[in-house]
């Protein structure tokens, strides 16, 4: 069953076919909006996400786009408004997460992470602009950028590249902010220890959350919910970003 916080508004969420993103379209759709689902290569489970959305009365759709691609990335926003016919909020979802040591570092890599993490989003507010801002300051169409809890203020070693396109995508954040306001609003989520990659060991988890001042782990539902704080709560809000971490960026 869904409510009517965003009834009427439609949502693209890259990424949104798995892990935080997955979490994000179904509570977005439980709030009242038809959800664009995009995906890369997971078509079955973002189709997974859809049925799940559609068995409790909300509306979906999947949308497909390499994000490293340009052509895609203005593909993708057009496909939406032929989908749903406007384009409301926008979440920048999608992302690389790797660790590579500067000594196995590489320029290709570099690269991918740059056009994944902050290239596409910067190019998919360009191409979503004119959408987004069509009800003008009364009701400006909102883009949250997830970010990360490190972006510029603790960052990781072995991560260079990573916390590098972070803090980028950041930056973007709070300068199309005045950018765009007061048509466009802008805002960043900086998630901590969410999800765990597989690859991450027992011990480097321990580690992680025994400096987590909430002595826990956080769930993607948590993400989701500030997600949709920011696209339906005060329209006042935009250049900012909330951690949701329990307090690990405290340290």
């Amino acid at each position: 069953m869904t409510d009517t916080a965003l009834d009427g508004r439609v949502a693209l969420v890259t990424g949104g076919a798995s892990r935080i993103g997955s979490e994000i379209c179904r509570n977005l759709a439980a709030a009242g909006a038809t959800v664009g689902i995009h995906f890369h290569r997971s078509s079955e489970a973002a189709e997974q996400i859809l049925q799940e959305i559609e068995s409790f009365g909300g509306d979906a759709f999947v949308v497909s786009a390499d994000l490293a691609e340009e052509e895609d990335r203005e593909s993708l926003i057009n496909s939406v408004i032929e989908r749903a016919g406007r384009l409301d909020i926008l979440v920048n979802n999608a992302s690389i997460f790797e660790q590579i040591p500067l000594d196995e570092m590489s320029t290709d890599a570099v690269r991918v992470m740059w056009r994944i993490n902050a290239e596409a989003p910067l190019m998919l507010i360009h191409h979503a602009k004119s959408h987004l801002e069509f009800e003008g300051s009364d009701n400006p169409g909102a883009v949250v950028n997830i970010v990360d809890n490190a972006s510029g203020r603790s960052d990781w070693p072995g991560y260079s590249h990573y916390c590098a396109s972070k803090a980028a995508l950041l930056s973007i954040t709070r300068s199309l902010a005045q950018e765009l306001a007061p048509n466009i609003r802008i805002n960043a989520v900086g998630p901590g220890a969410i999800l765990f990659q597989d690859w991450e060991s027992e011990s480097k988890r321990k580690n992680i959350l025994s400096r987590i001042p909430m002595k826990r782990q956080g769930t993607s539902l948590e993400i989701a919910k500030t997600v949709e704080f920011l696209v339906s709560g005060p329209s006042y809000i935009t250049g900012q970003i909330i951690d949701v971490d329990g307090g690990w960026s405290l340290n």
